[in-house]
């Protein structure tokens, strides 16, 4: 199974709260009117698009929350999406 997000699916939040990941911005540019942030999490790089009121800057850490909710899963063998039903589905 792998798991997979859309880079606008974090949400900066202060240090210390849980079930946030620490980020080194490594690169920020403008995606219309939102910043794209390019940065390193637990050694892999992702990308992650920010509001456009969030004051990030390049070099800085910063803590983000994956909306778990919108997290997508997919089968490993053949890279199709797993969708959850019944009772416990999420929508």
């Amino acid at each position: 199974m792998i798991a997979g997000y859309r880079p606008k699916e974090f949400e900066l939040v202060p240090s210390g709260t849980t079930k946030s990941l620490a980020m080194r911005i490594g690169i920020t540019k403008m995606m219309g009117d939102e910043p794209l942030i390019q940065g390193t999490l637990d050694g892999q790089q992702i990308r992650v698009l920010m509001p456009y009121s969030a004051q990030i800057r390049e070099g800085e850490a910063v803590n983000l929350r994956l909306r778990y909710d919108r997290l997508k899963l997919f089968d490993e063998a053949f890279g199709l999406a797993i969708r959850p039903t019944g009772a416990a589905a999420l929508t």
